[in-house]
């Protein structure tokens, strides 16, 4: 009896140890958003490097969840204070939908943007990223 409660409280703190592995890295908020049919945004990036006084941004935003989300929005601030929102309606399960930004600059540098995408159902991802700008 005591080899077999000692190999059970084994196995569950190995599953434990998993469980938080998954929770800290992000991972199991879109596995539990599958099972319990919900959406779940995720939200990543791509931009031009090196463009004369402008940032062009492009975001893309996945529903990796089970669920439509609907009335999605996405919004860029930039570091001056300035932000634009665009919506992109909704998007189903599995799929991605994208939202191209600009942003004007009056000198180069390195500028850093954050963006978010939210739903009607709650849910909502952010990425905050530097874009590096060319001046004169």
């Amino acid at each position: 009896m005591g080899k077999k409660l000692t190999i059970t409280l084994g196995v569950i703190a190995v599953v434990a140890v998993i469980i938080l592995v998954l929770v800290a890295t992000g991972i199991l908020g879109p596995i539990m958003s599958r099972v319990t049919n919900e959406p779940y945004l995720s939200v990543s990036e791509t931009h031009g490097e090196d463009l004369l006084l402008r940032a062009e941004i492009r975001i893309y935003v996945a529903n990796v969840g089970g669920a439509s989300a609907s009335g999605v929005t996405v919004t860029v601030g930039s570091p001056g204070g300035d932000s634009k929102t665009q919506s992109l309606e909704d998007i189903q399960a599995g799929q991605t939908k994208t939202a191209d930004f600009t942003f004007v600059l009056l000198r180069g540098g390195d500028y850093t943007f954050h963006a978010t995408a939210t739903c009607l159902e709650g849910s909502s991802d952010s990425i905050t990223f530097t874009v590096h700008v060319r001046g004169f």
